[in-house]
């Protein structure tokens, strides 16, 4: 019995094949191999790749008409070469008469399962937190040095300034410029309008 599970979170080889079951031009068109790693269902993939169908015709179709079909669809076109595009020796299927879409369908197997390897996402989460943990010891050792340069600062421009200004003003990290401007908060050297920052006695 073919395996048509796609209820899992593996990495899955499908093989699968659309067919088209109008009486008299039965046809089936190219068997596909491919990895799916989503967890579906039976009707989404049957659907997904229907529609995949339907958009890769056009006029750059590598789908070749079927034997059999030039006759039904000249007779479905509304004008000429509504369905097909003459390349060469070959005709070539651009479109498939919109009636007759309903008798689209779709063959797949499971063929094998792979595990997933985990997000790279975490793997990098992992490598930033072990670089800021690395870089806390100097970072909190040149704290002092931003706060001086912050006050130097608001002395020079005599005004109130956000964090973000500080910033621009001192060329130091944003977190730099808060964390330092938090310390000099606490002891009183700066204080808050809101969210400036000026020194106490203006």
């Amino acid at each position: 019995m073919s395996d048509k599970n796609l209820r899992d979170d593996m990495l899955k080889l499908v093989q699968y094949k659309i067919l088209f079951v109008k009486r008299d031009y039965e046809h089936v068109f190219k068997e596909v191999e491919e990895l799916v790693p989503d967890n579906t269902d039976g009707a989404s993939y049957t659907a997904w790749k229907i529609a995949e169908f339907i958009q890769k015709l056009g006029k750059d179709s590598e789908i070749k008409v079927p034997k059999g079909w030039e006759d039904y669809l000249k007779r479905k076109a509304t004008k000429p070469n509504q369905y097909t595009e003459q390349k060469g020796p070959d005709l070539w299927l651009t479109g498939i008469p919109e009636d007759d879409k309903k008798y689209l369908r779709v063959f797949y197997e499971v063929m094998d399962r792979y595990p997933r390897e985990r997000f790279r996402y975490e793997e990098e989460q992992i490598k930033v937190l072990k670089q800021i943990r690395d870089n806390l010891p100097a970072w909190s050792e040149r704290l002092p040095a931003v706060g001086d340069t912050i006050l130097a600062v608001l002395r020079r421009v005599q005004r109130y300034l956000s964090a973000s200004e500080l910033r621009t003003e001192t060329r130091e990290p944003l977190a730099a410029v808060r964390d330092s401007l938090r310390t000099l908060e606490a002891a009183g050297q700066v204080q808050r309008r809101g969210s400036r920052y000026g020194l106490p006695e203006w």
